[in-house]
């Protein structure tokens, strides 16, 4: 018997006699690469890709020059999603043969899965320079420019491609993308609904519409959509990681964590459904399983989070902090760090010392944590440290849940000058409330948190209350319509018009009764000054705000009201004003 009774074997579909000749061969020859590239193709007619990657590894140590070994090696590292491996792979042919664009297409998908789509853009852009007619090319350059967020150059590069790139269903489905990155929701369900008249059995098409609906609060054609691409390809990961996102929308918080556990099984490499999945059981307060996922927001492809770029060492156990100086760093928005840079005070105990990166804008207020914590902005001597920890990373590496967060019943505090000067400006007349009611529209987390002014005229007329606006920027335009109307007291162009945050916002609430605000960073700030303080929470709210409770174990100073209707602010309000007559009475 020979190589060629096992190729015949194996042509004829008989694979476990053409596996065991092939094996039976490579025992006799060890070098024999035919004999490894067929037990390769045996392991791929099976769709056991993991033999089979191993069979073509053998290959190509046998023979490294072999290009064809080492592409067919990078394309079953693919499939396998292991790409950082077939990055390699796809760079080593690259580097040999310039001109396989088949290679370079490959490698650019790698790049895209990988979290890398900004690479994979410039890759697909010299490509497409090189063979402007190829489809594949261009598809594939729209893919990564989405990936990364450059959604106004793919709406530049459609509208100048030609009639038929143009017309091509999968050009119009990048386009509808771009267009839900742009937050032009509208247009790209107009977008993808030309495309559903012709195909309307397109799994990706129906995820991407689910998307537009998701984001525009319209949660139940989100549904509707997601069962019927699941139910057209069960083995379709985005279309049940999409379904967890909306489940979750819908409050149905176990089904959601059951669609985020398939879309894993189906693609473990995925960031995206355990970091949702994460938020989902820190909502549920099941911590530790949490914060321990919760770390998967680093690898997440579009907008990763809490990624160390210092060089110095990840921090990875409490142990190791021992006698060594320690760096955390900030990650997201204002708020986050205002609640978050508490636990540099309990990451203290376990190390030397600790120096706190913060935003620019905080670091006058976060200075009054702790004076053993230093704080600091900008660059840094990384020489300096042993060792680095995202701040949002520390709940994990403390073993925090419910019961052991380090409350801190006013861990920062006001500048007692400016507490004197704003008391003296806004007097002891009246009950005064200071009110916020707009986050940052641009912020992903903005959708459903906020909302109007308005919604304060109820309380407005109630005597002796007084309503002082904290809010900056975005929002702030509502005063001039309904500021006049609703009595609203304003703080004046100097409040809080330096480059520090909430310094002004901080010494006003020492001369407040009460505080009630939307979800933003000045819920966070009430709570860390120790100041009274109701936030008015949507329907399915921020993970860190928990379920059904009207505490929080963040802070012992608020009372959280909740939606009990998704986006019935008014019935919200109701509940707040009578909350608010009975406070009164007992003043």
């Amino acid at each position: 018997m020979s190589l060629s009774d096992a190729y015949f074997q194996f042509r004829a579909g008989a694979f476990d006699v053409a596996e065991k000749l092939t094996k039976k061969e490579i025992r006799i020859n060890k070098k024999n690469i035919d004999a490894f590239l067929l037990l390769a193709q045996i392991y791929a007619a099976r769709e056991n890709m993991g033999d089979c990657v191993q069979a073509l590894a053998s290959a190509y140590r046998l023979q490294p020059q072999r290009m064809d070994v080492a592409y067919n090696l990078g394309v079953a590292l693919s499939m396998l999603e292991r790409h950082s491996e077939a990055i390699e792979i796809y760079q080593v042919i690259i580097q040999k043969e310039p001109l396989n664009q088949a290679a370079q297409m490959n490698l650019a998908v790698s790049l895209i899965a990988s979290g890398k789509p900004g690479p994979a853009a410039l890759a697909l852009e010299t490509l497409r320079a090189i063979n402007p007619s190829s489809l594949d090319i261009f598809h594939n350059y729209l893919s990564a420019l989405v990936e990364s967020g450059q959604y106004e150059r793919v709406l530049d590069l459609v509208q100048h491609a030609s009639e038929t790139e143009q017309s091509h269903q999968q050009t119009q489905i990048f386009k509808g993308r771009a267009l839900n990155g742009l937050r032009r929701y509208d247009e790209a369900v107009a977008v993808f609904e030309k495309v559903f008249q012709t195909s309307p059995q397109l799994p990706a098409l129906l995820n991407d519409m689910s998307v537009s609906f998701i984001r525009m609060g319209e949660i139940a054609r989100a549904y509707d959509f997601l069962v019927k691409a699941r139910s057209y390809d069960p083995q379709f990961m985005q279309a049940h990681h999409n379904l967890g996102n909306t489940l979750f929308q819908m409050g149905r918080f176990e089904d959601s964590l059951h669609s985020y556990d398939r879309a894993i099984q189906l693609s473990p490499t995925s960031a995206d459904p355990a970091f949702n999945k994460a938020i989902t059981l820190l909502l549920l307060e099941k911590w530790d399983e949490g914060f321990a996922l919760f770390e998967m927001r680093k690898q997440l492809v579009l907008d990763p989070l809490g990624v160390n770029v210092t060089g110095i060492k990840d921090l990875k156990t409490l142990s190791s902090a021992k006698g060594k100086h320690v760096l955390v760093d900030w990650e997201q928005g204002l708020g986050d760090t205002i609640q978050f840079s508490r636990l540099a005070k309990a990451l203290l105990g376990q190390c030397a010392s600790v120096t706190l990166r913060v935003q620019a804008s905080l670091v006058n207020l976060i200075q009054t944590l702790d004076p053993a914590v230093a704080v600091i902005a900008g660059e840094i001597d990384k020489t300096k440290f042993d060792y680095h920890v995202q701040m949002m990373s520390l709940p994990h590496l403390l073993g925090l849940n419910g019961p052991t967060i380090p409350a801190y019943p006013n861990y920062l505090s006001a500048d007692p000058v400016r507490v004197a000067a704003w008391h003296a400006r806004l007097g002891d007349q009246g009950f005064k409330i200071g009110i916020s009611w707009q986050g940052n529209k641009q912020a992903k987390v903005d959708l459903g948190r906020s909302f109007s002014l308005e919604h304060f005229r109820a309380i407005a007329q109630i005597a002796g209350v007084r309503l002082i606006s904290l809010q900056k920027n975005d929002g702030s335009e509502e005063v001039s319509r309904l500021g006049v109307q609703l009595g609203i007291e304003t703080l004046g162009d100097d409040f809080d018009a330096g480059d520090q945050a909430f310094l002004d916002t901080a010494a006003v609430m020492e001369s407040l009764d009460l505080v009630i605000t939307s979800d933003t960073a000045i819920a966070h700030l009430a709570g860390a000054l120790g100041r009274p303080c109701w936030v008015a929470l949507q329907h399915v709210p921020d993970w860190r705000w928990l379920v059904e409770r009207h505490d929080t174990p963040w802070y012992p100073s608020l009372r959280l009201f909740r939606q009990a209707v998704r986006g019935d602010w008014s019935g919200l309000f109701v509940e707040i004003r009578a909350a608010l007559d009975k406070r009164l009475h007992q003043v």
